[in-house]
């Protein structure tokens, strides 16, 4: 068949490809007699270019380490308080500041009254290295971070008297034998309705009644995995309760002047009380380490999460950017990038349908839970036990206005009605939506309720905080509670 002109194109390509390939094929051939004669030669050259690479590598992890190094000596001032500030020459340096007469436990409104925490620092006498030494010669920091847990956590013989004086009775739920008969008894009760079809929430896609119980076993499990130690502070070489206090004062006001949610504040105050837990931070790295606390936070909770130009505004730039990422990775490699603390709020939701959802009492819990962060006794109590001692107080409280609101009524519609010797404000669907009974939680609520009596010394800028129409007047209402008692005593 004749294909014409591109018959005979397509034959010059098959012949100048055919060509080519016998070229190819000449010049391997030459080459490969060439290396026959060159292979002493050609080993030779390639151990030099082995060694040369190793050389090479060599050099790059003295340059990795050299850099490693330099970080280190950088965090391991977070926790080192021999060791002086990060800029102890610039202006901004707070350990050259005059101290204040201010009390320790004095709240803040500005971070630059931070020199309150900085005051009366005690001289160290012992020249032993830093609990974190990150220039130490073991490159693995979990091993580090072991070691100096079980250094800092079990040798009480070197606390200082002004640890020993922070020591406080911690505060954990008791089970009696009827408690937990009554709570079986209940579960079993309320476990059959939860899943009937008389339940308003039984076809809510979103609530998944037919694992609640297993997820509510996964966030408790999770919630005592993230507990901080009890007496942490007491660890501590130069940090006191009021310290603690001090810095935390400053995060509520940053938090709602960011507007973030309730989880993002409790995340980030069980994020710094287990780093306090764990290693020994000076006070000078204190608003360093709860600000860095503060940014990993947001990125666990919030959808727009805390920029480092925001978190520097709220400092007042007290600090540089490099410090708070180099506090946040030393927190990060610490707690071995372990976060999840389900919070308060989950419990108090689940608890909250018990009443369906009413409004006062959830929103006045969530007032006397966020009180509980600043009290010593309760850094380490459970988040459910927590939430079911608020939740209750909120009750009384709400009870007691309803009560005597109708009694100084002058209407004609008003009857003293006698309430029945066994009735109780602690229902059954409390119990069972909390998993506490009510003796369980009478002693957290009054000790909830003697912190707010004392709102002044212990938690102000919560008080200011709650006492907005916003939060529907929740702490003037507490104290309006209290003149009410105070008045029927006399």
């Amino acid at each position: 068949m004749n294909y014409g002109i591109l018959g005979q194109h397509a034959d010059d390509k098959v012949i100048n490809n055919i060509r080519e390939r016998i070229q190819k094929q000449q010049k391997l051939r030459s080459m490969q007699s060439v290396n026959s004669f060159k292979s002493g030669q050609l080993s030779s050259n390639s151990s030099k270019i082995l060694s040369n690479n190793e050389n090479v590598i060599n050099l790059k992890k003295t340059a990795h380490q050299a850099l490693a190094n330099k970080n280190r000596q950088v965090l391991s001032e977070i926790s080192n308080s021999n060791s002086r500030p990060l800029r102890a020459n610039s202006y901004r340096s707070l350990k050259n500041k005059k101290s204040s007469s201010l009390e320790e436990n004095q709240p803040i409104e500005n971070i630059n009254n931070k020199q309150e925490i900085y005051q009366d620092t005690p001289e160290r006498i012992s020249s032993e290295a830093s609990d974190v030494d990150m220039d130490s010669k073991n490159s693995n920091n979990s091993v580090i971070h072991q070691e100096t847990q079980q250094r800092v956590l079990s040798n009480s013989s070197n606390r200082s008297s002004s640890s020993t004086s922070s020591f406080v009775n911690a505060l954990n739920p008791e089970y009696t034998e009827n408690d937990i008969m009554t709570i079986k008894r209940i579960n079993a009760k309320f476990k059959r309705f939860e899943m009937s079809s008389s339940d308003p929430d039984r076809y809510d896609p979103m609530y998944a009644p037919e694992y609640t119980y297993e997820i509510m076993s996964h966030i408790e499990t999770l919630s005592n995995k993230y507990l901080p130690r009890e007496n942490f502070i007491s660890y501590q070489k130069d940090i006191s309760w009021g310290n603690r206090r001090t810095v935390l004062s400053w995060l509520i006001k940053s938090h709602e002047t960011m507007n973030f949610l309730p989880e993002t504040l409790y995340l980030t105050v069980n994020i710094f009380d287990r780093m306090l837990s764990s290693v020994e931070i000076s006070r000078e790295k204190l608003y360093l380490v709860c600000a860095a606390s503060f940014f990993i936070a947001t990125k666990y909770e919030e959808i727009n999460c805390l920029t480092i130009a925001d978190l520097l505004k709220v400092l007042n730039h007290e600090y540089e950017a490099e410090e708070i990422y180099l506090a946040e990775s030393f927190i990060l490699q610490t707690l071995n990038f372990d976060f999840g603390n389900p919070g308060p709020m989950t419990y108090l939701r689940r608890l909250s349908k018990a009443d369906m959802y009413e409004k006062k009492p959830r929103s006045l819990a969530k007032y006397l839970i966020e009180t509980t962060i600043m009290d010593p006794k309760l850094v380490a109590a459970p988040s459910r036990w927590i939430t079911a001692g608020c939740y209750y107080l909120s009750l009384i409280i709400l009870e007691n206005l309803t009560d005597y609101a109708r009694a100084q009524s002058n209407t004609s519609e008003y009857l003293k009605d006698e309430k029945d010797e066994n009735f109780s404000i602690w229902k059954e669907e409390h119990i069972y939506f909390s998993g506490f009974c009510e003796s369980q939680l009478t002693i957290l609520a009054s000790t909830i309720a003697q912190n707010c009596r004392n709102w002044r010394k212990t938690h102000p800028v919560i008080y200011d905080k709650y006492k907005s129409k916003a939060n529907m007047y929740s702490s003037i209402l507490v104290d309006k509670w209290f003149e009410i008692l105070e008045a029927n005593e006399e």
